[in-house]
Formats: C-alpha cells, sequence, structure tokens
C-alpha cells in the first residue's frame, strides 16, 4: 500500500508515513488470512458475492430449503395420487 505524498513533503513525514505503511501492510497486505478460531461478532448481513453470510442468514436458508422439500414432497404426492386416479 503506498499513500501518496507530494515531492516537497518533509523527510520527517515520509519517514512517519512510510512507517504506517509498513504497519498496514502487515495487517492487511496479505490475502490470505487464517481466521482459523476467530468469531466475528455485530457482523452485518451478506450483500457483495464475496461476503461472509451470518449464522441468522444460513439458517434462514436453511429452514426455507426445509419448506421447499416438503412442498415438493406434497406436490409429488398429489401428482401420484392423480395419476393412480388416472389409471396411468
Amino acid at each position: 500500500m503506498r499513500i501518496p505524498l507530494p515531492p516537497t513533503a518533509n523527510a520527517d513525514l515520509k519517514e512517519a508515513i512510510r512507517q504506517v505503511e509498513l504497519v498496514l501492510e502487515r495487517l492487511f497486505g496479505g490475502l490470505n488470512v487464517d481466521w482459523h478460531g476467530r468469531r466475528i461478532i455485530n457482523a452485518g448481513d451478506a450483500v457483495q458475492d464475496q461476503d461472509y453470510v451470518t449464522k441468522a442468514q444460513l439458517t434462514k436458508a436453511e429452514n426455507r430449503i426445509k419448506e421447499l422439500e416438503r412442498a415438493v414432497s406434497e406436490l409429488q404426492k398429489d401428482v401420484s395420487e392423480l395419476l393412480d386416479r388416472l389409471g396411468v
């Protein structure tokens, strides 16, 4: 990460900015961050494709899948009964 500075910037300022850049690079420089064993609290719901989902979003999706599975099962039964009535 490079913080743009004018060429006329003071040498002390340039050194201070360089130190800040080094810290930021250590904190955020790698794209592969191991979050094993870490918990993120107060996270918002996922919005973009690469966002993490919250447990609440996952639970809601799981419940919706279960509802759809039940609906499909009922529909299969209804179709089977209808086919039986039609002698198919």
